[in-house]
């Protein structure tokens, strides 16, 4: 995957092209929450040409041009105010990694909302992450050919990237409880 480098300290961050085509699953179709494999193979295409076109993914949007999520990351902005917003359970795919990112912001008292947001508002956001089980917390330095914030990593998507590998890790006792472990014979 192409990544940008625009801070001394390497931080590799993405760059998405809004596809405003192809338009995420509608709920009265096949419901954005059903991980089924139907639900992946329409929005591959745009995915394709958009990495063509040198973009590292693409972001969906729903019936109404609202941000909803990337083919298999869930998106999440960062506004000035400090506020973590991501799309409406309604719009979007449950991740797993987008529930344990929203209770890790909750409990390090970072403001949280859900709600609908226009590609616009996004792109004006301080800054801009997506989330997934292969992504973990991977910060956009770019949307549709314009910088977030600084076109780097963020602040808050730091922390939460940091703080999401020590929960993985085993290294947060916050969140120890969402850990199975597997003991050797």
């Amino acid at each position: 995957m192409a990544r940008k480098d625009r801070q001394p300290n390497y931080h590799p961050v993405l760059k998405l092209w809004i596809e405003k085509e192809r338009k995420n699953r509608r709920d009265d179709i096949v419901p954005p929450q059903a991980k089924v494999a139907a639900n992946y193979a329409s929005p591959m295409g745009a995915k394709w040409a958009a990495q063509r076109a040198g973009y590292d993914d693409i972001l969906l949007v729903d019936e109404d041009g609202y941000i909803a999520e990337g083919p298999t990351t869930n998106v999440f902005m960062v506004e000035a105010d400090g506020r973590l917003v991501t799309p409406p359970e309604k719009s979007v795919l449950l991740g797993v990694t987008r529930s344990s990112i929203l209770a890790m912001a909750k409990d390090d008292g970072i403001v949280v909302s859900e709600e609908r947001v226009r590609p616009e508002r996004l792109q004006q956001a301080a800054e801009v992450f997506v989330t997934g089980t292969t992504a973990g917390v991977w910060p956009v330095g770019e949307v549709d050919g314009r910088d977030i914030g600084t076109g780097g990593a963020g602040p808050v998507s730091e922390k939460l990237q940091a703080r999401f590998r020590r929960v993985v890790s085993g290294d947060d006792p916050t969140f120890h409880h969402w850990l199975t472990h597997v003991h050797g014979e």
